[in-house]
């Protein structure tokens, strides 16, 4: 058995000759421990980030009754909207029917904006008070507000588009716009 002291002078005698040659040849080629800690934080935010998303997305895509319900009313609700503004423009009776000459189509622009606004609060207000139990429970991992949040607003974001979509889809369709179809 040997006593500490013999293992202090072997390692000063044998390892710190070399891990200061080392430390002096990778002192020039490698950024400062400044720059590198700030390189691996933004890489596990980055991690956090991807994973909340991949989460995020995991969970929606699931809740097929929910994608339905948006989806449907999206639908529904630009099918009420077009027929409502095709019938109630000033028309000659026994005279076709012309986007140009409806004159309930600014209506129509103005019901579009107020319909895109609910879809896009109505999926997101729903989110944030639904996950509020499971951000105090994620608290100790100090997850950042910013990244909790833009991994929600990705999918939900996602999701709005994709309702407008086919709202528009079906509106332009019912009052007959040129540009989604041959008439």
């Amino acid at each position: 058995k040997y006593p500490p002291g013999f293992w202090q002078a072997n390692y000063d005698r044998k390892a710190k000759p070399v891990m200061l040659l080392r430390l002096a040849d990778s002192s020039r080629n490698k950024p400062s421990p400044d720059r590198a800690g700030r390189d691996l934080e933004r890489r596990h935010l980055w991690k956090k980030f991807r994973t909340l998303l991949a989460w995020e997305t995991v969970n929606r895509s699931r809740q097929r009754s929910q994608l339905g319900i948006a989806f449907g009313s999206a639908i529904l609700l630009g099918l009420v909207a077009a027929l409502s503004c095709r019938f109630t423009g000033n028309l000659s009776v026994g005279e076709p029917y012309s986007y140009a000459k409806n004159e309930a189509l600014l209506n129509f622009c103005f019901l579009t904006v107020i319909i895109t606004l609910f879809f896009a609060i109505s999926g997101s207000i729903g989110e944030l008070v639904r996950d509020r139990a499971i951000r105090m429970r994620e608290r100790p991992l100090r997850i950042p507000r910013s990244i909790y949040l833009s991994s929600k607003w990705i999918p939900v974001y996602a999701v709005s588009v994709l309702q407008v979509t086919l709202y528009l889809i079906v509106s332009f369709v019912v009052l007959e716009i040129p540009e989604m179809g041959p008439w």
